[in-house]
């Protein structure tokens, strides 16, 4: 069971379906349960592009938080 409030990096496989926000920009997505059935991991924000190499927050840093 994933707790509100917990964080994740850009590169962890995305552990339940909920809603996640993002820890810069604040921009919350919706992950259904397909999605974690797949086993994808989380991706870079879209917006802030945190997550990834020259982002707000690089890959090995917290990006996204489970607001549930």
């Amino acid at each position: 069971m994933v707790s509100i409030g917990t964080t994740f990096k850009s590169t962890e496989v995305i552990p339940v379906a909920g809603r996640y926000q993002c820890v810069v920009c604040k921009l919350v997505v919706d992950v259904p349960a397909h999605v974690v059935s797949m086993g994808k991991t989380f991706f870079a924000c879209p917006i802030c592009h945190a997550g990834e190499e020259g982002g707000a927050k690089g890959p090995h840093e917290e990006v996204w938080e489970y607001l549930g």
